[in-house]
């Protein structure tokens, strides 16, 4: 029963690297929990009125960082979210800490070679951009996180684990 009252108020946080899965995974989730799907880059969005592209390009990394710093505090703040990071938001220990404040973090584990280059990710320039940022940051994810989930196989199994994690065996 406790353990079934703090799954339906914590939040559920995501981190894993750049295109992992996390955006995807989250909104599966939602057929399983009654929680509101949270974005950490599109509150971010929000907040500075321009894309994150925009961001990077006019106010650089440490400005967006600052704003991804803001986001997660906010968000620590509320309940009966899944939070999907973004992938660098464990790069601060205070983003880390504010995600675990009010929530079971969930590092989504997606091999280098299935991660994908471009699109609206800034750093994610090539594969080699992603194996640098992977070294960095791995441990971060680990130690930041109360579980790994490996996301190599098919969304129906990946998501039946992450349940089944949450709800059964607890923090691990």
């Amino acid at each position: 029963l406790t353990r079934k009252l703090q799954v339906e108020k914590e939040n559920i946080v995501l981190v894993g690297m750049p295109s992992s899965g996390k955006t995807t995974l989250a909104s599966a989730l939602t057929s399983h929990f009654d929680h509101k799907v949270i974005e950490v880059d599109e509150e971010i969005v929000k907040k500075a009125g321009m894309s994150i592209p925009d961001i990077f390009a006019m106010y650089g990394e440490t400005a967006f960082r600052d704003l991804e710093s803001e986001v997660c505090e906010q968000l620590s703040l509320q309940t009966h979210q899944i939070i999907s990071t973004g992938g660098g938001s464990v790069l601060r220990k205070e983003n880390r800490d504010s995600l675990r404040r009010n929530g079971y973090v969930v590092y989504i584990d997606r091999p280098i070679e299935d991660l994908l280059v471009g699109g609206n990710r800034p750093l994610s320039t090539s594969k080699e951009a992603l194996q640098k940022m992977f070294e960095v940051r791995d441990s971060l994810y680990h130690s930041a996180s109360d579980c790994v989930i490996k996301n190599n196989r098919n969304i129906e199994d990946t998501i039946e684990e992450i349940v089944e994690v949450i709800t059964v065996r607890g923090k691990l």
